[in-house]
């Protein structure tokens, strides 16, 4: 067997143990419970709560004589498709990307949270991926995306209202304004409430928005609700895609035009960095900041494609290190999250059921041969 075919044997081997360690895995946090619980009583259910694809999923899998574990199954392997799907479409540094994914604590281990938001990220990162190749059918996923989280909505409004926008490269003082003041803007003046503001009478036209009029309604009263270090991890995304963007111009000052090229880098990059814009805007509401996670995926491929192509090896290995360093230090803070409707660190239960039914008969045979 080549280098080559090894490689790429053990990249999906682990793809599959990772699939095997996500995708069986018994109920951890609040957000499954009342998977759990939707699941068995899914015909007593509106679409104001769930989406179509949950109750899709629900109802052909009760039919066909599954329960609730099978759905979340299914939540997990359709995210990690979609994900490998898009990153083959826009990166040839596969590994290293998938990698970046399992690191951010908002993807990977938010497959063990909100499964439908992320399934909802994966798909809308696949369909851009589509989109940008001229490919249709990035409609149909389009649409997919928000059938299976309405999240989604609010992205492609941002994205169908920005694209003009996204394949031109600014200054680097230009990004570093907008994102300077749109931190200490929300952080100092409370911007965020009156944006929020504009958005209730959107809200309120459309009824399966009308849950995430709770969350600015707590905004504009005064709530705050963060997740820890909130404050470290704004800075930290700040710093990097000014870095990136800084890294990507100067690799790029001998070509003549940049400001005007149509290259994917640049349009990638511009959608994380209107990711790391609006979650400044949201750095008082942890739900709402969530939107975020539709743009911030793009760094997963936008941090090989700029740092891989770098010319100078020595530059180049220290850069992806240092990435690497960081961003594991990240995944180990992440698996130390306490939730405080659980009232417990809720990554370090991990169960697995297919662990826990093969040991159960290990046991029971055990017994077996000692009686």
């Amino acid at each position: 067997m080549s280098h080559f075919s090894k490689t790429k044997f053990f990249f999906y081997l682990s793809i599959f143990l990772i699939l095997i360690f996500v995708g069986f895995k018994d109920i951890m946090s609040p957000d499954f419970e009342r998977y759990a619980i939707t699941f068995e009583n899914i015909e007593n259910i509106g679409f104001e709560t769930f989406e179509p694809l949950f109750f899709v999923f629900s109802k052909i899998l009760k039919i066909l004589g599954f329960n609730y574990y099978a759905l979340f199954f299914l939540y997990s392997f359709l995210t990690i498709l979609f994900i490998l799907l898009g990153i083959k479409k826009m990166t040839k540094y596969q590994a290293f990307s998938f990698l970046l994914f399992l690191l951010v604590p908002g993807f990977f281990l938010n497959m063990f949270v909100d499964m439908r938001q992320i399934l909802a990220v994966a798909i809308a990162f696949y369909s851009v991926a589509l989109f940008l190749d001229k490919k249709k059918t990035w409609l149909l996923f389009a649409i997919l995306s928000a059938m299976t989280h309405y999240s989604a909505i609010f992205f492609w409004l941002i994205f169908g209202f920005i694209y003009k926008f996204l394949p031109k490269i600014y200054s680097l003082k230009t990004y570093a304004v907008l994102l300077i003041l749109s931190f200490v803007f929300t952080g100092i003046f409370k911007f965020d409430i009156q944006i929020f503001k504009t958005l209730i009478p959107f809200l309120n036209i459309i009824p399966f928005f009308q849950k995430y009029i709770y969350y600015v309604n707590y905004r504009l009263e005064g709530g705050i609700e963060q997740v820890e270090f909130q404050f470290f991890k704004n800075i930290f995304y700040i710093v990097n895609v000014l870095f990136l963007i800084y890294i990507f111009k100067l690799s790029n000052r001998k070509t003549n035009d940049i400001k005007d090229m149509m290259s994917r880098k640049i349009i990638l990059l511009n959608l994380l960095f209107i990711g790391v814009l609006i979650l400044n805007i949201a750095f008082y509401d942890a739900p709402i900041s969530r939107i975020a996670y539709y743009f911030l995926i793009f760094q997963i491929v936008i941090i090989p494609n700029i740092i891989f192509d770098l010319k100078m090896k020595e530059v180049k290995v220290l850069i992806l290190c240092f990435y690497f360093f960081i961003y594991v230090l990240m995944f180990i803070k992440g698996l130390f999250y306490y939730s405080e409707e659980a009232q417990d660190y809720i990554f370090l239960n991990y169960k697995n059921i297919l662990f826990k039914e093969v040991w159960r008969n290990y046991e029971t045979l055990y017994r077996w041969l000692i009686l």
